[in-house]
């Protein structure tokens, strides 16, 4: 199933699961904290890669609902992908 991106008032939420590559955002965009909300088992994965398709996040659940994040405060970034993503939802607050 490809994933679904919704962007609202500086949040964009990502749902569904991938196993190739898919564009969340191209533009630049100064992120503040990436959110990966309730996995649902132990081993899955969430990978994010740059539009260059550089390693950008990679979160690993070690148990069911263990939900991460990361705290970026205005991280500047040109646009990133979803290369991964087993389960759960994903939500990426930005600056506006």
């Amino acid at each position: 199933m490809a994933v679904q991106t919704t962007d609202h008032d500086g949040v964009i939420t990502v749902t569904g699961t991938t196993a190739t590559a898919q564009s969340i955002f191209t533009d630049r965009k100064k992120i503040q904290c990436i959110y990966w909300y309730r996995p649902t088992t132990a081993g899955h994965m969430l990978h994010l890669i740059t539009n260059s398709d550089k390693d950008f996040v990679r979160f690993y659940c070690d148990n069911a609902d263990c939900s991460q994040n990361l705290i970026l405060n205005g991280f500047d970034v040109q646009g990133l992908k979803v290369d991964d993503m087993d389960s759960g939802t994903l939500k990426i607050f930005y600056l506006k």
